[in-house]
């Protein structure tokens, strides 16, 4: 049985908040491509950042170590 996370990414730049259930075992990029999704951007345009690091895709919020509400960063150029 895998828990659901509440995942919250937020654009530095312009403060728009987009909320996704990510299961503790699925990729990150699910959350990412969710995120460009909603705010009409290209995917592959932005940084994804936790705790001043670059989330690579294919990590999951299990291996991120990542409690429910977690905020991550996104950065846009």
């Amino acid at each position: 049985m895998y828990a659901d996370y509440t995942g919250k990414t937020v654009n530095a730049n312009v403060l728009n908040e987009v909320v996704a259930d990510v299961c503790q075992d699925e990729p990150m990029e699910k959350l990412m491509r969710q995120y460009c999704r909603n705010m009409h951007i290209k995917y592959g345009s932005v940084q994804f950042m936790f705790d001043g690091e670059q989330i690579d895709p294919s990590e999951t919020p299990d291996s991120l170590e990542l409690e429910s509400d977690y905020c991550i960063d996104v950065i846009t150029s």
